[in-house]
C-alpha cells in the first residue's frame, strides 16, 4: 500500500508540473516574451508526458471494491484543468496561423491552395475563399 501510495504521490507531483507548464506556454503565447522559449519548453513537456505514461502503466488497476487513493483524486482534477489549458492553447495557436495566412495573402506571398478532404470525404479547398478585391 506504501509503494502504491507513494506512486500516486509521484503522479499528482508530474501532472502538477506539466500544469505549470501548460500555464507557463499559455503565457509566452500570450506575451510578447521570448517566442524561442517554446522550443525549449515543448522539450519539457514532452519529458513530462512521457514520464506520465510511464507512472500510469506503474499504476495498478483499481477493482470496483477498493478505495481511491485522494492524490489519484486530485491528479484527475489537476488533468482536467490541463485539458482546459491545453484546448486554450490550441484555439490561440489556430488563431494566430489563420492571423498569418491572412497576414501572407495581403501581402500576396500565400501558398497555392491545398486540396484537402472535408469531414464528408470530399474535396475541399484548404484556406480562404476569395482573394482581396475580387467579387
Amino acid at each position: 500500500m506504501a509503494a502504491s501510495a507513494s506512486l500516486y504521490q509521484q503522479l499528482l507531483t508530474c501532472t502538477q508540473q506539466f500544469e505549470a507548464l501548460l500555464e507557463e506556454e499559455l503565457a509566452l503565447l500570450t506575451s510578447d516574451r521570448e517566442p524561442d522559449l517554446l522550443s525549449e519548453l515543448a522539450e519539457k513537456k514532452m519529458d513530462c508526458v512521457q514520464n506520465l505514461d510511464y507512472l500510469d502503466r506503474q499504476r495498478p488497476a483499481q477493482d470496483d471494491n477498493s478505495p481511491i487513493d485522494s492524490n489519484w483524486q486530485t491528479c484527475l482534477g489537476v488533468l482536467a484543468r490541463c485539458q482546459v489549458l491545453n484546448e486554450k492553447i490550441g484555439a490561440h495557436l489556430q488563431r494566430q496561423t489563420e492571423y498569418n495566412a491572412r497576414a501572407l495573402e495581403i501581402l500576396g506571398l500565400a501558398e497555392p491552395q491545398v486540396r484537402t478532404y472535408a469531414p464528408d470525404g470530399l474535396a475541399a479547398e484548404y484556406g480562404g475563399g476569395r482573394s482581396i478585391g475580387k467579387a
